[in-house]
């Protein structure tokens, strides 16, 4: 019989009834720009990734190894080979397992599908669409705690929490802008952005229209520091890709800001950062905008210019295949103003409403 090819957002679980309906809060752990879940597996404790552009369930091939060696998998827990599509939208190789107790909190799920990556460094990863069969929970980035059940008064709605509402912002003339750049995978309303890593299915997302966001090089270490890039598709997207109370500038708005700072020809060391551009290429910040070179993911999929380039979506449309946005340079002091295709992959920056 062929490997069944499965994609793993699929799973059953079978969960306790629940008897105490009262919240719970689960302290996670922040890792550069990923949450990791403290987790029982079949009594092992284990501290899973929350990572929306995972899989449900992977392990590692080491950690797959671990628990057979001490008990906590058996022989009659392993499957034969499946196919599942993993974030970038590609199909892997692995091997089918069931673990058949996962506890989170006092949450306890059953005979749980998943599977073993033929890799011993690849990580333990949970995605968020198992956490949503937990039953209502939410996140308080603050204190970066994971709260099931319902609440009051300590968290929002996890379609809310795009974006920490304390996010750092500065005036500029009489528009206030967002200091960093964005850095959600969910749209305003709770909906999940697809995150796509390979090259293909880059440009498969873009030729069908579809939202997608990467890291740059596909790298998680790149989080903090730059944010996420996004294709115009997930600019453009009706349910909204800044937090409540703020939007994507139009191309009129960026025209907006770099007039306060002296137009485009002067607007560009008063936009830059003040450190990390390439051989020299700092500016004043004098604006506070902080501006940042976090590169672009061209049309084939392909990433360029991290350190010597920042590239801005705006809402604004061009023509059919292409957008307005700006971008600043390591070697001048100009912020510049270019459309390009809708397939590119750059940062976005939030305007107040």
């Amino acid at each position: 019989m062929p490997p069944q090819i499965k994609i793993l957002g699929f799973l059953f679980f079978f969960l306790l009834p629940m008897l105490n309906i009262t919240a719970q809060t689960i302290k996670m752990e922040k890792d550069g720009g990923v949450y990791k879940v403290p987790c029982k597996v079949n009594g092992l404790a284990l501290k899973f990734i929350f990572d929306t552009g995972a899989s449900d369930v992977s392990i590692s091939s080491a950690e797959a190894v671990f628990m057979l060696k001490n008990g906590y998998l058996n022989e009659d827990d392993l499957g034969g080979s499946e196919y599942y599509r993993i974030a970038n939208g590609d199909i892997a190789e692995g091997t089918k397992v069931t673990l058949r107790k996962i506890e989170i909190g006092d949450k306890v799920l059953f005979n749980v599908e998943a599977s073993i990556v033929h890799s011993i460094d690849a990580p333990l990863l949970l995605g968020q669409s198992v956490m949503e069969r937990l039953g209502q929970f939410t996140i308080d980035y603050a204190t970066n705690s994971l709260i099931i059940g319902k609440q009051s008064g300590i968290a929002k709605p996890i379609a809310e929490q795009s974006k920490p509402s304390n996010s750092p912002s500065i005036k500029i003339g009489n528009q206030v802008w967002m200091t960093e750049n964005l850095n959600v995978d969910r749209f305003r309303n709770g909906e999940i952005i697809p995150q796509v890593q390979g090259a293909e299915a880059w440009e498969r997302a873009a030729a069908n229209k579809q939202p997608a966001w990467c890291y740059y090089d596909n790298d998680i270490k790149n989080a903090d520091k730059y944010g996420k890039l996004y294709n115009w598709y997930a600019v453009s997207d009706a349910r909204g890709l800044c937090p409540a109370g703020w939007h994507v500038p139009s191309d009129d708005e960026w025209t907006m800001l770099t007039n306060a700072l002296g137009g485009g020809n002067e607007a560009g060391n008063k936009m830059k950062s003040k450190s990390g551009w390439s051989e020299g290429g700092n500016g004043t910040n004098s604006s506070g905008f902080s501006g940042i070179p976090a590169g672009f993911r061209g049309s084939v999929g392909t990433f360029d210019s991290v350190g010597s380039l920042g590239v801005w979506w705006s809402s604004t449309e061009y023509a059919t295949y292409d957008a307005w946005y700006r971008n600043l340079n390591y070697n001048n002091g100009i912020a510049f103003r270019f459309n390009a295709n809708k397939q590119l992959g750059c940062s976005v920056r939030c305007l107040k409403d």
